[in-house]
């Protein structure tokens, strides 16, 4: 503990050594102005030494650390819960790590960052530093991110050459992507050393509460091990799906999303293991890599995509992404208590709420809004028997109908939630289900060219 006086320490143990009786030294017995002068010595050191102890508090706490030359958990906060409500207490830095190649349109993204990492509820010192990777060389893309100067820190990567002759432009475009998520995550968490990172694409639009989502489940990211990432992004958050009130609800889902997203150096230490030579976001949707971990989400995006053309080729965006509903009332996520998404209260309180509270409905009654009118609060319940059946209830329903190593967008324990005709409806296994169908490899993922 008083590791800065270890020679004021010794030296006062030995005065007072020498000054103690029966142990004196004969010289000191016969001189009693030594003796004197000695206790006035060790009297003055004793006064000094407890001087700077109270003017250097801090000295109370010093501990031995690692020959790690940054400290890997200096942007750790912490919650305090009281009998009420849940506080962050974050003084650090939450970095966010933008992934660009070839649009100028990145721009937009930026912006809004900008914008809103000052929109803070609580806490007002907490901060953002954004580092941008691009990972290809498009020089009117490059111009955009150096005029923003030092308000970004810039990173590049060369990809090397990973086209056969066999394999086509679009595939190589999802390797290109994978390879670059590998560079980026490694830069952030191995070469600068943070302890958490968001991840942001270019082509994304942001919350006012962007931000303050983030830092309020942080907390939670690093102290429950059954939790594998936080996301930002609703798959199913289209108008006529949601419950555009509820901007305070958080879910736990099976399904990993993306499109902005944070992760811990811990998960990526252990992912990175095995990186994939494409569909990173695939990869870690395995069972094997996932290990039956959550990602939390929100009931109302906080981020929605504007990308409508890019390796994809547009996939889905006409039909489902163009229209996700992007929240605009900020709430204060850092003042509530969001102990209730922790486990292992959470999965046992959401089973009971599907399999216990809820009515069940039949589909027909379901699609022809035949609510049953006793409690008109009370959520409902339409069950599937196989994963053929799921597909017919949510193409009716208009949810994004597939599936990735068997698990469904937004699925919890096999339970899809939505908010359709003024009524929060669970999709819902029999009672007896034995799990999600894993043999849906993420290696089966189905494009238009040679694997």
């Amino acid at each position: 503990m008083l590791g800065g006086f270890p020679s004021m320490w010794r030296y006062s143990l030995f005065l007072g050594w020498l000054s103690a009786a029966p142990f004196r030294p004969p010289f000191l017995k016969r001189n009693k102005m030594i003796r004197a002068s000695v206790w006035s010595i060790l009297l003055s050191v004793c006064v000094l030494i407890l001087l700077l102890w109270k003017r250097h508090p801090s000295i109370q706490h010093q501990t031995s650390t690692s020959d790690n030359v940054r400290n890997t958990n200096s942007d750790v906060p912490v919650l305090f819960e009281s009998s009420d409500t849940a506080t962050v207490n974050f003084t650090q830095s939450i970095p966010v790590l933008v992934i660009a190649c070839k649009r100028t349109s990145v721009k937009r993204t930026l912006d809004a960052l900008l914008k809103y990492r000052t929109n803070l509820i609580s806490p007002k010192s907490a901060s953002f530093p954004i580092t941008v990777s691009q990972g290809c060389p498009h020089q009117p893309t490059a111009n955009v991110l150096a005029s923003y100067g030092s308000k970004i820190s810039l990173i590049k990567f060369e990809m090397p050459p990973m086209r056969p002759q066999n394999i086509t432009k679009m595939k190589m475009g999802y390797q290109m992507i994978a390879h670059h998520y590998k560079k980026a995550l490694d830069y952030m968490f191995l070469e600068v050393n943070h302890s958490v990172v968001i991840v942001v694409e270019d082509d994304l639009d942001i919350a006012p509460d962007f931000f303050e989502y983030f830092v309020a489940t942080l907390p939670l990211l690093y102290s429950d091990p059954s939790l594998f990432c936080v996301s930002a992004w609703n798959d199913n958050g289209r108008p006529q799906l949601i419950d555009p009130k509820r901007i305070d609800l958080i879910y736990r889902s099976d399904f990993f999303s993306g499109l902005g997203w944070m992760l811990i150096r811990k998960i990526w230490l252990e992912v990175r293991e095995n990186w994939p030579d494409i569909f990173w976001d695939d990869y870690l949707r395995q069972p094997e890599v996932r290990k039956d971990r959550a990602c939390l989400r929100p009931e109302v995006g906080r981020t929605k995509t504007f990308g409508r053309f890019g390796v994809s080729k547009g996939q889905y965006f006409a039909k489902y992404l163009e229209s996700m509903h992007l929240n605009q009332n900020s709430f204060g996520f850092t003042k509530q208590d969001l102990s209730y998404l922790l486990e292992p209260s959470y999965t046992g309180s959401w089973l009971h709420t599907v399999y216990k509270e809820a009515f069940e409905i039949s589909p027909s009654k379901l699609y022809t809004k035949q609510f049953p009118a006793e409690n008109k609060l009370k959520p409902l319940r339409i069950t599937y028997e196989s994963d053929e059946e799921f597909v017919g209830i949510a193409s009716r329903l208009t949810l994004m109908t597939d599936s990735r190593s068997g698990v469904m967008r937004n699925a919890f324990r096999g339970v899809v939630p939505i908010y359709w005709g003024d009524r929060r409806i669970y999709i819902a296994p029999p009672t007896n289900w034995k799990g999600y169908d894993w043999s849906q490899s993420w290696t089966k993922r189905k494009f238009n060219f040679p694997t």
